[in-house]
């Protein structure tokens, strides 16, 4: 560096000029635009992920409307020797209630 009358001057006229100021203040103020551009994008972002969640807890059922009990009558399955295998059930069942002599030897197509 020179540090001498004439390159101390030439460096004091080089920050007073105005197109060094121009210069600055453009640099600057593009560096604050986009800092605030992020700034609120970021909030925007969380604005929307906060009122997505919103949105889908509020669209959900509530847990005291739901009824898991199914409509209608069981069905039973059993082997030869009369012990019950499996038991089917379903919310929409095309089933009627049968008691009849024979139920035990029959069985039934659907």
């Amino acid at each position: 560096m020179n540090f001498g009358k004439r390159g101390l001057q030439k460096k004091i006229n080089g920050l007073e000029s105005d197109s060094a100021k121009i210069g600055r203040w453009a640099g600057v103020t593009s560096i604050r635009a986009v800092l605030i551009l992020v700034i609120a994008a970021a909030i925007l972002t969380v604005c929307f992920i906060i009122g997505a969640y919103r949105g889908v807890i509020a669209g959900t059922p509530s847990i005291s409307d739901v009824n898991i009990m199914p409509l209608g009558y069981a069905t039973f399955i059993y082997d030869a020797d009369g012990y019950e295998l499996q038991k089917l059930n379903t919310a929409e069942g095309n089933r009627v209630m049968f008691c009849g002599k024979h139920s035990k030897k029959q069985v039934v197509a659907v």
